[in-house]
Formats: C-alpha cells, sequence, structure tokens
C-alpha cells in the first residue's frame, strides 16, 4: 500500500473516532494518478475511487455515502431523476433489476413508493398488478407433485 494512501487511511480512521474532518483521503486519491498506485482488486474498490476523483468528497461526506450504499453504486435524485436513471438503465441493457437500499427504513422505501414507483408505472417499467394470485402463479411455476 502506498505510503500516501496509508497516511489518508490513518487521518480517515481518526477522523471517524474522533469526530475531525480533514477530507484527506479524497485528497491522497486525487494524487494517484494510476490505477496501478492503488492495487484495487474489486469493482467496489473502483466505484469509490471513481467518486473520489469526481466528487471530491470530504471524510464525512465519503463516510456518509459508503455507509448508507455499503459499497454498492448510489444515484441520488428528484423522483424524475431516479426514474430517468433506471429506465436509461434498463433501456441500455446495464441491468435487469434494482435493488433498492435506502439509509433510513421505512421512511425512505415509503417515499420511493409513493413518489418513484408511480412514474416508472406511468413508463410501463414497474407493474401496476400481478399476473396471479400466488408468487408461484405470478412467475408460471409449476406445482410440485406432492
Amino acid at each position: 500500500m502506498s505510503s500516501l494512501l496509508r497516511i489518508a487511511a490513518f487521518a480517515g480512521l481518526g477522523g471517524f473516532l474522533f469526530g475531525y474532518d480533514l477530507g484527506l483521503i479524497a485528497g491522497a486519491l486525487l494524487y494517484m494518478d494510476t490505477d496501478e498506485d492503488l492495487h484495487l482488486t474489486t469493482a467496489s474498490s473502483e466505484v469509490i475511487v471513481g467518486m473520489v476523483r469526481r466528487e471530491r468528497p470530504t471524510l464525512r461526506a465519503l463516510l456518509a455515502t459508503l455507509a448508507g450504499a455499503r459499497g454498492h453504486y448510489v444515484y441520488a435524485g428528484t423522483p424524475e431523476q431516479v426514474a430517468d436513471f433506471m429506465e436509461t438503465w434498463l433501456n441500455e441493457d446495464c441491468a435487469d433489476g434494482f435493488n433498492l437500499m435506502p439509509p433510513v427504513l421505512p421512511k425512505m422505501l415509503d417515499v420511493f413508493i409513493a413518489e418513484v414507483v408511480p412514474i416508472l408505472q406511468k413508463r410501463g417499467l414497474f407493474r401496476t398488478e400481478y399476473t396471479g394470485t400466488t408468487l408461484r402463479e405470478h412467475y408460471k411455476l409449476d406445482r410440485p407433485s406432492t
């Protein structure tokens, strides 16, 4: 691990434990020009480093994002922007579905259901009713023999 990244990690841990926010992780990653400097081994590491390079978050903002997303891609916006984002990913075969991980349950899930789902339904991207009365019928699964 490079000494710059070690310093950033140490400062980040201190900031997390003691409450100061120096933004050193973001600063350290910006000075590393190549991915070889970082020795990235996972896609989630690449996502985190890409976010830091684009947004230049403070340590507090970075930890808040990572804590809420648990290392997954994060998108936030108005209900229309979220629906647009999801539609684009579906139409361009970037995704065949989404896992929602709201940072506050059940409140943020309720907001998503009330504000984003109706937009997706109007666009024909989210069902308005189930096709069967049971999950097995909905997925057109045969009933196992007993």
